[in-house]
């Protein structure tokens, strides 16, 4: 169900979204990349994902191996926050975005957004399919208003910041150069 849809984006997006991109040679690239924060990064998630997936299933919570992957996977992210606080040149996350307090508020608001809306994209699909007992082709067909939905809600609130500039009503508004 996704594949079309996520195809006709695909396309939307390469024909109308002009970005305007600096040309950088390809070793001066790779350059700026932060490997070693990315290793950390990726790394830690994998671990405390296997442990989280592996735990009570394929090993009891007690078992050494779940333990290493749990603690092991956040001692990963303690190293990469250190490696982008005193190392990387270009970190992958800059830390001065947690200075302020309105960036920690919104910081917040799309981390429980996410935690919500991938729960219920997850779940709903599930519900119908073991609940209810349907297709998957049904249960896609019953998830289509809310995908419908959001794509309509998300495409107007974009309009509107683009028209009007304001993506805080009446307080602050958003200077675009045209």
């Amino acid at each position: 169900m996704n594949l079309p849809l996520d195809g006709l984006a695909f396309i939307i997006i390469f024909f109308f979204l002009d970005l305007k991109t600096p040309r950088t040679p390809l070793l001066a690239g790779l350059k700026a990349i932060d490997w070693v924060g990315a290793f950390f990064v990726i790394g830690g998630t994998l671990m405390i994902l296997f442990g989280l997936e592996d735990g009570g299933v394929e090993y009891p919570w007690k078992s050494a191996t779940i333990i290493c992957l749990l603690i092991f996977g956040f001692i990963s992210f303690i190293c990469f926050f250190l490696v982008e606080w005193k190392v990387a040149k270009y970190p992958i996350i800059p830390l001065r975005i947690f200075k302020h307090h309105s960036n920690l508020a919104a910081l917040f608001v799309c981390f429980f957004h996410g935690y919500v809306f991938i729960g219920g994209s997850y779940y709903l699909p599930l519900y119908f399919q073991t609940i209810l007992d349907c297709t998957p082709i049904l249960s896609g067909v019953y998830v289509l208003p809310t995908s419908v939905a959001l794509s309509i809600g998300s495409i107007a609130t974009g309009i509107f910041i683009r028209k009007t500039g304001m993506y805080l009503p009446g307080k602050i508004t958003i200077h675009t150069v045209r």
